[in-house]
């Protein structure tokens, strides 16, 4: 909170500082909920998690704030992951480069709706994003 009140009176609180938290899928906010795993763990994420969206409405004008909430993240040579995935459909499973594709592009030009981004939006967003990189190197190649 330091760091964003010295933001907040400086030269720079015109460039807003961006704040991406990477947490899982199941995180609980309600801490009075019974789960049937990881219980302990979940909720402490889902009350961080809403420690951050409070303190990014709070900071709104020197900080965007995003939580990304991925499902399973299949690795390369995962591919019973990637199965499972395509079965579940986009809200479940991602894969490792689509993750980190939708990840850098929102830390670099943050262009997504303030707060918890859903793993569809992940897998949609990071698809594309890497399919148009594949069209452009295939370009650049010729």
């Amino acid at each position: 909170m330091a760091l964003l009140d010295a933001r907040k009176n400086s030269e720079y609180r015109s460039q807003r500082f961006r704040y991406v938290r990477v947490n899982g899928a199941f995180t609980e906010s309600d801490q009075n909920r019974s789960l049937w795993f990881y219980a302990e763990a979940r909720k402490l994420h889902g009350m961080s998690e809403a420690r951050t969206l409070e303190l990014g409405e709070q900071y709104r004008d020197v900080c965007q704030t995003f939580v990304v909430k991925p499902g399973g993240v299949a690795t390369q040579g995962a591919w019973a992951m990637e199965c499972v995935g395509k079965m579940l459909g986009d809200g479940m499973v991602i894969g490792h480069e689509t993750l980190g594709a939708f990840v850098a592009d929102l830390v670099v030009r943050g262009e997504e709706e303030e707060g918890t981004i859903s793993n569809k939006r992940m897998v949609e967003k990071g698809s594309t994003l890497l399919r148009d990189r594949a069209k452009g190197e295939a370009h650049t190649d010729q």
